[in-house]
């Protein structure tokens, strides 16, 4: 599977990137997504959370990311894809706490 320049199949942290389905989900570029999350962030800071990802527990090393497809060189998520990222940290930091 593709999603977002990366083989999934391959990517050491699979479990962590799932694919957005851009036929169901309203996505937007992060540059408007920041105004429809319910806290606001920077673009800089949504595209980090997408690229780079985040450590859910000062006790993992483990980075959780927020997926994101590209469209004409422009990076977009979804407010779905925010709500299963959350989600996901939420669960992880749970394990150590």
């Amino acid at each position: 599977m593709f999603v977002a320049g990366k083989n999934v199949a391959e990517d050491k942290n699979k479990r962590n990137t799932m694919p957005i389905d851009v036929l169901t989900e309203r996505t937007y570029p992060i540059s408007d997504l920041v105004r429809k999350l319910p806290t606001r962030r920077s673009k800089s800071t949504l595209k980090n959370w997408c690229i780079r990802g985040v450590k859910a527990s000062h006790h993992s090393d483990e980075r959780i990311k927020m997926e994101y497809v590209v469209v004409g060189g422009v990076l977009h998520s979804s407010v779905e894809a925010y709500k299963r990222w959350t989600e996901r940290l939420t669960h992880e930091w749970k394990k150590y706490h």
